[in-house]
């Protein structure tokens, strides 16, 4: 599994409790060492917004942090593919 290293992470999701706030940037964090794509090198991102919509009424925690998750890696994976041309 890879290391992800989040220094901030400010999250303004209408809905959720501070609780389920906490467990959403955990499931985010575990979700991203998870599927990280291998070949990545050690890469800083700076600053990332990432906009999502969803029904936060009742949702579950883990289905809007794999939301943001795969944007973040679409947005590394892009970054790559500029990075080397």
């Amino acid at each position: 599994m890879n290391r992800v290293n989040i220094e901030q992470l400010h999250l303004r999701v209408s809905g959720l409790t501070r609780q389920q706030g906490a467990q959403l940037g955990q499931q985010i964090a575990q979700g991203l060492a998870t599927h990280w794509p291998r070949k990545t090198s050690d890469i800083h991102l700076g600053a990332l917004s990432v906009r999502i919509t969803t029904d936060t009424v009742g949702a579950d925690t883990e289905a809007i942090a794999n939301q943001v998750v795969r944007q973040i890696i679409a947005r590394v994976r892009v970054g790559e593919a500029h990075e080397t041309l």
